[in-house]
């Protein structure tokens, strides 16, 4: 609600209250489940890419140092960079399709 981007402590731990406004992010049990799974869609997304671009870059021939090892790389680090990110795009997502109830508090600075 604020626009703060400080929710996380390092990019896998994510608070479980905004820091700013007090806004619970994890507004519904397993709500956490969301922001794994667009984190898993923009980390396939991306790395199909890597790996058509690879392909592409090669002329078709399977290089492991060409395509495997930057598939991979995207592979392992951006699910964990974006980890925080995606949890962050869910809360938003979730606030559209379910606004703020009454009894919700939220402070506002």
């Amino acid at each position: 609600m604020c626009g703060s981007k400080e929710i996380s402590r390092h990019p896998v731990q994510v608070y479980d209250r905004c820091p700013t406004c007090d806004l619970d992010l994890e507004r519904q049990v397993g709500s956490f489940i969301g922001g794994i799974g667009l984190n898993t869609i923009f980390a396939f997304v991306v790395l199909l890419s890597v790996i058509i671009v690879g392909f592409i870059a090669t002329g078709g021939e399977a290089s492991v140092t060409r395509i495997l090892l930057p598939a991979l790389a995207v592979s392992v680090l951006l699910p964990l960079f974006f980890y925080a990110r995606s949890r962050l795009l869910w809360v938003a997502l979730e606030l559209i399709w379910w606004p703020l109830d009454a009894d919700e508090t939220l402070l506002v600075n």
